[in-house]
């Protein structure tokens, strides 16, 4: 089965071992110490990838073939799982809560869950609990 995402969805990627370790990851799941979203823009054709992490936010846009060799990457590298969770549009006026955020805060953001979780692997069990489906299960269809 080929899945394409669309503009209204974000694929989330999850990640077990993230380029540089910090601090926390002791206390996260041993598969699920990261996790970043991309998303499809069919206008243009391009994907657009969202990741927070210890440096800030970092924005690219990616073509395709990009996409693809990035999820490669992450499943041959970093042992990453995919899912394609729902966008939510986000109200004209919103406060994120201040007290911790990381890259599940901005990811959940994105997807519109607002229960309040701080680790990747509550995030990806929340995702699943929501009926998001796995993206590209079998990689070697080469599709993005």
């Amino acid at each position: 089965e080929k899945l394409m995402a669309t503009n209204e969805e974000w694929i989330v990627a999850f990640i077990s071992k993230p380029e540089r370790p910090a601090w926390f990851h002791w206390w996260t799941h041993k598969d699920f110490k990261h996790c970043m979203a991309f998303k499809y823009e069919p206008l243009y054709k391009v994907w657009i990838s969202y990741n927070w992490g210890k440096n800030g936010i970092d924005i690219s846009i990616l073509s395709k073939e990009q996409m693809l060799n990035a999820c490669l990457y992450f499943k041959d590298n970093h042992n990453a799982k995919f899912l394609i969770a729902p966008a939510k549009e986000l109200p004209d006026y919103y406060i994120m809560e201040l007290a911790f955020t990381n890259c599940v805060t901005a990811v959940r953001h994105l997807v519109g869950i607002r229960k309040w979780m701080i680790t990747p692997y509550k995030l990806y069990c929340a995702l699943k609990s929501m009926g998001c489906k796995e993206y590209l299960e079998n990689i070697n269809d080469k599709e993005a």
